[in-house]
């Protein structure tokens, strides 16, 4: 059998996504084989899909019922995490986690669901009412064609920040899901001073920190070091703690008030702003008794930087600090890696019609379910903190930056070095 055939196959089923097919091309250039694996068990799910087990039970039982078995064949069940997570007791916590972001990934980037252009976003969205006949500005084209243009480039320096930066989306530029989160450019203009300020103070804080990177071990190193990290510290001196909680209640109220995709929304702000985890560690922080405390705290805080998943989060740091480090390296790709083949076989299933006419709405329901359970409702997050805050608020968002400018992960004694680190730089007070 010909082992490029399933590979086209599987590029073919990509292709009904709004993903990055020239970056697939070069994995399938190199692995082959893993997406012939994955086509033959795509088949095995959809035979699986047509058993009595799955037609007799209804819509949100059907869901789970092929989300896990797509999970128990996806997922290695002697890799790293499923290992640690049978010890500790968060298997389960694993397993909500693939089903929500795969659920989340799917209604992003299907093109089964349509967007909208820039254009007709801005028309139909716009806080200066474009769209009504009777509004003042209906027939205002200069202006409308300034706010779209004033949109767009507000847009695309938001999204080339990003890892991943698909610009062929002209004509679906704003995907339904993701434009109640879009018009907050919109809704922010209308908050109060500080609240604006903070918010591009937020977004701009890491700005030029891969710079870093590009510096050669040479006699100047260490001045372009310090040059690099002193305008990180300029940047982070200008936002307060108190500021950056009147963002996140900002925010929350508005994602309290679109039910819709609370769930998806919620999970935008966790990985954009993390209010839940910066909330809790600054409690944990104000609270540490020695210097000793407040180090490891921080250690913690810098090895799970990655991890936006409360529960997730809060099962890693009971784990020993090499294991710890060891899960949060891996869950990344790991979770990358099952989502990729959780939305292409997710895809089959909805063109089979295993989910009804009416599997977007089931799966929007099940993310909002989900989101409660992974994270919280966004009118209860208690976002208040002792009077300490503001100093354990800048260690905090600090740290981490310290880890990569000044740590080497490749050395076996990193923890150790870093945990030094913190103990000198951030002892207490």
């Amino acid at each position: 059998m010909d082992k490029s055939a399933p590979s086209e196959k599987i590029l073919e089923r990509a292709a009904r996504f709004r993903w990055d097919l020239d970056e697939l091309k070069k994995v399938m250039a190199t692995n082959d084989d893993d997406f012939f694996k994955l086509d033959i068990l795509i088949d095995h799910i959809i035979n699986y899909s047509r058993s009595d087990c799955i037609t007799k039970a209804d819509m949100p039982e059907r869901l789970d019922k092929v989300l896990r078995q797509i999970y128990r064949q996806i997922v290695p069940q002697e890799g790293l995490l499923l290992k640690q997570g049978r010890r500790a007791g968060f298997v389960e916590d694993l397993y909500d986690t693939f089903c929500f972001v795969t659920l989340c990934s799917y209604l992003h980037a299907s093109k089964r669901i349509k967007g909208q252009s820039i254009r007709d976003f801005v028309h139909d969205r716009s806080p200066l009412n474009f769209k009504d006949s009777d509004s003042f500005n209906h027939r205002a084209i200069a202006l409308e064609n300034s706010e779209i243009a004033r949109f767009r480039k507000a847009r695309n320096r938001h999204l080339s920040k990003n890892e991943v930066y698909i610009k062929d989306t002209k004509w679906e530029a704003i995907s339904k899901d993701a434009a109640y989160e879009w018009e907050g450019v919109f809704a922010i203009e209308s908050a109060e001073e500080n609240v604006k300020e903070v918010c591009k103070r937020i977004k701009n804080l890491y700005s030029g920190l891969d710079e870093v990177f590009d510096l050669a071990e040479d006699d100047r190193y260490p001045e372009r070091f310090k040059k690099i990290y002193d305008k990180f510290v300029n940047r982070l001196t200008k936002i307060s703690y108190a500021d950056y909680q009147k963002l996140m209640e900002f925010y929350l109220t508005r994602i309290a008030a679109n039910k819709e995709y609370c769930g998806i929304n919620l999970y935008r702000l966790e990985r954009r702003f993390k209010p839940y985890i910066i909330s809790r560690e600054i409690r944990e922080l104000c609270a540490c008794q020695t210097s000793e405390e407040r180090a490891a705290l921080l250690l913690k805080d810098v090895i799970l930087r990655n991890i936006g998943f409360p529960r997730l989060y809060e099962d890693f740091e009971k784990l020993s600090p090499e294991q710890m480090e060891a899960c949060a390296a891996e869950f990344p790709n790991w979770l990358s890696e099952i989502v990729f083949s959780g939305c292409l076989i997710l895809d089959c299933l909805v063109e089979n019609g295993t989910f009804g006419p009416d599997w977007e709405k089931l799966f929007i329901m099940t993310t909002n379910h989900m989101a409660e359970k992974i994270y919280y409702q966004p009118e209860t997050l208690d976002m208040t903190a002792p009077e300490a805050a503001e100093g354990n608020f800048f260690d905090l968002l600090s740290s981490p930056v310290v880890a990569v400018l000044c740590g080497d992960s490749g050395n076996p004694f990193y923890l150790c070095h870093l945990f030094e680190l913190f103990l000198e730089l951030y002892p207490l007070e």
